[in-house]
């Protein structure tokens, strides 16, 4: 998610911050742009910018989910930002 104290015009202080900040590990691979989709959420309409990229590891903090088998309990409109980027990713593996 970018915020205001993020460099305009960039996603680079946000890749930043979520790998230093909130994942504490590196990207694999570079983030790839997949889409924009506007979405209805319960804070009110959202542009999501989906990304994907692999990272390096495991998390020493919280857990990564099987996309198959993700949790109930997430963000309604998550499930959605995970459906397209899963699909995104695995048709691109599939290349």
């Amino acid at each position: 998610m970018l915020r205001a104290s993020d460099k305009p015009g960039s996603y680079e202080d946000a890749f930043r911050r979520v790998q230093m900040n909130e994942l504490k590990m590196g990207f694999f691979t570079a983030p790839e742009f997949v889409t924009a989709r506007f979405l209805a959420t319960d804070r009110g309409p959202e542009n999501a910018c989906i990304f994907v990229c692999e990272v390096e590891g495991e998390p020493d903090h919280g857990t990564f989910c099987d996309v198959d088998n993700l949790p109930p309990d997430l963000l309604t409109h998550h499930y959605e930002i995970i459906r397209v980027a899963v699909e995104y990713w695995r048709e691109k593996r599939a290349a």
